[in-house]
């Protein structure tokens, strides 16, 4: 398999965009498959050839390069770090822009999904990451992709806000000064199922040891829809995130701890 990737990366510097495509492709999913393949792309020279495929005009290998870099950023703070020294942050940052610049047009909501995706991994646990994100400008974009019509753009932006927000404080506020409370508030409630569950640790995040957006969610009507996803979740990950947004807008707030029992009271009467 080494062998392959590295042959693979070394298409992805070929002047032809079909090679370029095919290889990036390749790559993706094989990046998806496992770690010692990730590992080997990362050995092979991939991240700064995929991050400069990014700026391509071909759309599809934008969407596997894309595609193939939120795979190696998965739960891995190594190459977290070798991204975004790649100036991967930067690169995924303007892509987003340009993405939601065409949000109308099928391959920008493809590309809009994708590096949402990538922003959400790249983000998770990783406090450096997350400021330079923020730094970088990309609340706003991310917030604008949050009423997005495509359900899988709203999950995954959903899903890369909480990843922004969680334990960090400036990324919480400014999260909440673009406006994203109120949407998540409305896809918590009435998402697919998958939009609900990401929604609800956006909530989470944005709550958690932050009293202004405790009382906002709470203004909102963001309670209620939780308590519901708690009581009534069909699956484990929608019942955590529900659990875990209530207990943070309940933890230190009087008047959330008593709307949120008496909604559980009237769920179970």
């Amino acid at each position: 398999r080494a062998i392959i990737i590295r042959q693979l990366v070394g298409m992805l510097d070929q002047d032809r965009v079909a090679a370029q495509e095919q290889a990036s492709a390749a790559l993706a999913n094989l990046a998806k498959e496992s770690v010692d393949n990730r590992q080997s792309i990362v050995e092979a020279g991939g991240i700064p050839r995929l991050l400069a495929l990014c700026g391509s005009p071909s759309a599809k290998a934008k969407e596997n390069s894309m595609s193939a870099i939120s795979q190696l950023a998965y739960m891995s703070a190594k190459n977290q770090e070798t991204i975004a020294s790649a100036s991967g942050i930067m690169i995924l940052v303007k892509t987003l822009f340009s993405a939601t610049s065409n949000a109308k047009e099928t391959t920008g909501v493809k590309l809009c999904e994708l590096t949402a995706a990538a922003i959400w991994n790249m983000a998770c646990d990783n406090k450096a990451n997350q400021t330079a994100f923020l730094k970088e400008g990309v609340i706003p974009p991310m917030v604008g992709l949050v009423t997005n019509p495509v359900p899988e753009v709203m999950t995954n932006a959903a899903g890369a806000l909480a990843s922004l927000a969680k334990d960090h404080p400036d990324n919480q506020a400014a999260i909440a000064r673009s406006g994203a409370i109120p949407p998540l508030c409305t896809n918590v409630r009435d998402g697919t199922p998958e939009t609900r569950e990401e929604s609800a640790a956006a909530l989470w995040a944005l709550a958690e040891n932050n009293q202004i957006n405790k009382a906002t969610v709470a203004k909102l009507g963001g309670i209620e829809p939780l308590v519901n996803m708690l009581m009534y979740g069909s699956t484990d990950k929608s019942s955590a995130n529900a659990g875990g947004a209530l207990t943070a807008l309940a933890t230190q707030h009087a008047d959330n701890r008593l709307n949120i029992t008496k909604r559980m009271v009237g769920v179970l009467g």
